[in-house]
């Protein structure tokens, strides 16, 4: 019995070894192509199972760990996004705000066919993500994933006469809970507001720039094929939660904060923030 139980724990730790080792490619590996090179047995066939595996308990889990927030923790997401937006003009902020929406394409090669997907994110005032959408092919535009969303129905569904909505950018039309920036804004009013817009949309791209340096696999080409690009990405969505949580960064968050906004042609573009930001998950 003692050399049984003996074996037993000597089996749960090399488990947990390699459950650690595998989730340690997430973060090292960006193609997770060299996922384990450090075993010498086990063929790509059998590693890439077992990061599917621990990539779908992760999805199994992501409702608890993408969502959005509820209650106080609600109020306190919503205050930080109005003292966020009242940088421009302290006498003007965005009420019932609850979190910035944008797309990211991850891409992919299978079968020597390159594609990608696009996903649909969703942050708060935390850096942490509150919805994450990933079933839509990268030709996709951020208006179609969106009308196809089950977000978008219960935004717009709700019952309370203080409804909360979404930031988005240029990228989206003008919706009844998605604010876009006003194009050629000319008075001064729509100029502030342009403001406050973007300051606060500057959230979104902090979110997705650290979720892509914490998981570089995000940030190149995956070797598996589109459903499990899928299931990979909000598998890193969901240990990006759980770090924010317990306040990892894993990078210089000052130098998040001071410039982790990249403009359109790639450059890094310098910020001043008063507050960090983040966001509910998931569906295939």
């Amino acid at each position: 019995m003692a050399e049984e139980s003996a074996a037993k724990n000597d089996n749960s730790e090399v488990f947990s070894k390699q459950v650690i080792d595998h989730l340690r490619q997430f973060v090292n590996d960006p193609g997770l192509s060299d996922a384990l090179h450090f075993f010498t047995t086990g063929e790509v066939g059998d590693r890439e199972e077992c990061i599917l595996k621990i990539a779908s308990a992760l999805v199994g889990n992501a409702p608890q760990f993408i969502q959005f927030p509820t209650g106080g923790d609600l109020i306190d997401a919503q205050e930080k996004f109005y003292r966020l937006s009242q940088s421009v003009n302290e006498d003007f902020g965005f009420p019932n705000l609850i979190g910035v929406i944008d797309c990211e394409r991850v891409k992919f090669v299978e079968k020597e066919e390159e594609g990608s997907i696009k996903v649909q994110f969703v942050c708060g005032p935390d850096l942490q993500f509150y919805n994450v959408l990933a079933a839509f092919t990268g030709q996709c535009g951020n208006v179609q994933i969106w009308h196809n969303s089950k977000l978008r129905a219960q935004l717009e569904h709700q019952e309370s006469p203080d409804k909360c909505w979404l930031i988005g950018n240029s990228d989206y039309f003008q919706d009844p809970v998605i604010m876009c920036p006003i194009p050629e804004a000319k008075s001064e009013p729509e100029k502030l507001y342009n403001s406050s817009h973007g300051i606060v949309h500057k959230c979104i791209k902090r979110a997705l720039y650290l979720l892509k340096k914490r998981f570089k696999c995000l940030d190149t080409v995956l070797h598996f094929n589109a459903q499990e690009v899928c299931a990979i990405t909000i598998a890193c969505c969901v240990l990006h939660n759980i770090c924010m949580r317990h306040d990892d960064f894993n990078i210089d968050y000052q130098y998040l904060l001071l410039i982790a906004d990249l403009d359109k042609n790639g450059h890094i573009e310098e910020v001043h923030a008063k507050e960090n930001c983040s966001e509910h998950v998931v569906s295939k």
